[in-house]
């Protein structure tokens, strides 16, 4: 979509700034949904591993490990799909397709069954739980293989980088929750 693609590019710049000053802000938003009541009620947790100019999820990850909670990474298999894997440590993850990083191949598998909180990244998001990632889908044809309401959504953006409305197609999987650096949030009904 033309639209989308658009919008990805006017906030390229936004995202390159706040990447250089983030690391405040990327801690502030790891500690707002870690003092969730999703983050606390969460046996498995499912979180990208951030890279570039995405949200740092580190101080989360290094928190829910801590926390004895079963930690699940992406794994890009190519064509559109990837697949969780289970991390116990910085030491289970290595740079893998499209210069991510990701755990290792011979890591637990973890079905999307066993999953309860999945943290999701985005360029940007509105308040209506929409998302703008890349562009890729490998997200939302990840998401579509969860049963309803079998685990919850959660994505992380920058204050600055929220949307009043974003566009949102059939196949886009909307996210029952937002956090940003100001708090955590429910998305409201459209």
């Amino acid at each position: 979509m033309q639209l989308k693609e658009t919008l990805r590019e006017e906030l390229a710049e936004l995202r390159r700034q706040d990447a250089a000053e983030g690391a405040a802000v990327d801690r502030a938003i790891a500690e707002a949904l870690i003092r969730s009541e999703l983050y606390r009620d969460a046996a498995t947790i499912f979180t990208y591993v951030g890279v570039g100019d995405e949200i740092s999820t580190d101080p989360l990850i290094e928190r829910a490990l801590a926390d004895g909670k079963r930690v699940c990474a992406p794994v890009v298999l190519g064509g559109g799909v990837m697949e969780a894997r289970e991390i116990r440590s910085r030491g289970d993850l290595t740079r893998g397709a499209m210069n991510l990083i990701e755990p290792r191949g011979d890591r637990p598998l973890c079905e999307p069954a066993d999953i309860d909180l999945v943290v999701v990244p985005c360029v940007s998001c509105d308040l209506r739980g929409n998302r703008l990632g890349r562009g890729g889908g490998y997200y939302d044809r990840y998401l579509k293989r969860f049963r309803p309401a079998s685990a919850t959504f959660v994505a992380l953006c920058r204050e600055r980088l929220l949307s009043q409305n974003l566009p949102r197609r059939p196949l886009d999987v909307r996210m029952g929750y937002y956090v940003t650096e100001a708090g955590f949030f429910a998305a409201i009904d459209a």
